[in-house]
């Protein structure tokens, strides 16, 4: 079992990678923040483009997602990522300003494990991420504990 947790963060908007940062920095469960601000840098961290291509050793533990992100929506990283056997029981939560309906549900079609608005209280924001983290890191067993890619068992 890995004992190292990390996160990766796929967010355009600045002021909230900072702050996002700065909550996953204050939790000691978490050893790596990853951050990307596009879709397309979030395909190609995850992804190798073409077979010969090395890929990342481990998979993070948790995907903390935008829903608008420029050029390449969630939505469609979720899609994306979902259809390829490497990452599709990699625990996504689309964290988003978006309260949508459509978009909800759109993206629990899609396989998102959870789907979180953001709070625009600064103190409701960092217990969300707070939880989050913990959660998917800590609390959560799931095979990216182990760096396996098989059949994700729920008892």
């Amino acid at each position: 079992m890995s004992l190292k947790k990390e996160i990766l963060l796929v967010e355009d908007d600045l002021l909230q990678i900072d702050t996002i940062r700065a909550i996953i920095h204050t939790l000691p469960s978490i050893d790596k923040l990853t951050v990307l601000q596009s879709g397309e840098e979030a395909l190609a961290y995850l992804l190798p483009a073409q077979p010969h291509q090395p890929q990342l050793e481990s998979l993070p533990n948790l995907l903390l997602l935008d829903l608008n992100l420029p050029n390449l929506s969630g939505l469609e990283v979720l899609k994306q990522l979902r259809q390829h056997s490497r990452t599709e029981l990699l625990p996504i939560v689309m964290f988003t300003a978006s309260g949508d309906e459509a978009c909800r549900a759109e993206a629990y079609r899609l396989g998102v494990n959870s789907f979180v608005l953001k709070p625009v209280d600064i103190e409701q924001f960092t217990r969300a991420v707070a939880h989050m983290a913990i959660y998917w890191t800590a609390v959560n067993e799931s095979d990216n504990d182990d760096q396996t890619q098989g059949p994700l068992v729920v008892l």
